[in-house]
């Protein structure tokens, strides 16, 4: 949903150069717990006109925020200067977008708003409840719930099958808002099948195609990071990956550790999975 660059009938300010001489900002941080996100909201308006119709409760705060992947959209108004939204984590995953406006509450007539554009002159504007005042530019985050073992894995990768129909080793396609690992086409159903016959390989297959994929992962974000001269991450795994290595304390560690450490030590469950299958002769 975004806000910004519309055509409205009464100056907005944060629109175009509706009222070049003010402006709005909502300046936003998130954190979160295991349980929820925190939407922190720090309002900046030196929009004299604005601050009194809030001040009157003429007009509110609203953010409105949403997120395509699971179609939680919402929208929250308030009046303080700074405001937490609290948002739990099953209503969030992938991309959330958050946009903060201004909006009336109340009818207002005769409207016009200081430092508006020249364009608009003396003219002033009929103001019905629900109409934008004010717009700030949108502000998109990442919602990843807990990187776990190998269901979470799939927030960062997907296993797929080679378009070649020859033999060939795992490899991995890192250039994408998710790392591609991509098996043979006779891999691919081997893949397959055990997967939908036994949850009890789970830990097995891990070691064998999400262990080695993760270590490269981690290597080419390692190269990354390392590089000067390197941009903001450009892919949603990159960045996933690095959140959860910071707040897991892993930073410093060898890319096998780390890669051994997010997957939840997965060579000791493979090997006691494998244990178990040989003693039930499975």
């Amino acid at each position: 949903m975004k806000l910004s660059q519309r055509s409205f009938p009464h100056p907005v300010v944060g629109n175009n150069d509706d009222v070049p001489a003010a402006a709005f900002q909502a300046s936003i941080i998130t954190t979160s717990d295991p349980k929820n996100y925190y939407i922190t909201i720090d309002i900046n308006s030196s929009s004299k006109t604005l601050n009194a119709i809030v001040e009157e409760e003429k007009a509110a705060y609203t953010a409105h925020i949403e997120c395509s992947n699971t179609l939680f959209r919402k929208a929250f108004s308030f009046r303080e200067g700074k405001k937490t939204i609290t948002i739990s984590k099953e209503d969030l995953n992938d991309l959330v977008e958050v946009n903060v406006f201004v909006c009336a509450t109340k009818k207002i007539s005769g409207y016009s708003i200081e430092g508006a554009h020249p364009d608009y002159g003396t003219a002033t504007f009929e103001i019905s409840p629900g109409d934008m005042l004010a717009i700030s530019e949108s502000y998109v985050f990442p919602a990843e719930n807990e990187f776990d073992s190998m269901n979470r894995v799939g927030a960062i990768m997907t296993i797929k099958e080679s378009s070649s129909d020859e033999e060939a080793p795992m490899q991995i396609e890192p250039n994408g808002e998710k790392v591609v690992i991509l098996l043979s086409k006779a891999d691919f159903r081997e893949y397959k099948t055990i997967r939908a016959g036994s949850e009890s390989l789970a830990g097995p297959l891990t070691c064998a195609i999400v262990l080695p994929a993760l270590m490269e992962a981690v290597g080419i974000l390692k190269a990354r990071e390392d590089d000067e001269d390197a941009s903001e991450h450009p892919y949603r795994w990159m960045r996933i990956l690095s959140e959860r290595i910071e707040a897991s304390g892993l930073k410093d560690e060898d890319i096998l550790i780390i890669a051994q450490r997010l997957l939840e030590l997965p060579i000791k469950r493979a090997l006691a999975e494998t244990r178990m299958l040989a003693d039930t002769g499975a």
